[in-house]
């Protein structure tokens, strides 16, 4: 909701925590999560959310990283940049061939 609110895009917002819980961690999951947490404050102030794609090029399996969120007031603290690190090694984990994300201004 954050990132939401933080993107101008609240009116578009329709993500429930049980959606979110159903494709990260359901009978059918598709989504893995990977968030950042500040211990001091017991809050999480990033998030990274990934899920498989499939390349025709090399028959397998790609990364795509789908959305990537640091609270503003942690930016500028390698936090944004821990976390694709994070997704990248999961990939690599899993065998994929690449890691893809598009970033918007």
């Amino acid at each position: 909701r954050e990132h939401a609110e933080h993107e101008g895009l609240l009116n578009k917002f329709a993500a429930s925590a049980e959606q979110l819980r159903s494709a990260v961690f359901g009978e059918h999951a598709f989504l893995f999560a990977f968030v950042a947490v500040d211990t001091d404050a017991d809050a999480v102030v990033g998030e990274a959310l990934a899920h498989l794609a499939f390349s025709a090029f090399t028959t397998r399996a790609g990364m795509w990283l789908e959305d990537l969120y640091v609270a503003p007031r942690c930016r500028g603290h390698g936090v944004g940049t821990q976390l694709v690190r994070t997704v990248a090694r999961d990939a690599v984990r899993r065998g994929c061939a690449r890691v893809e994300w598009l970033g918007y201004d």
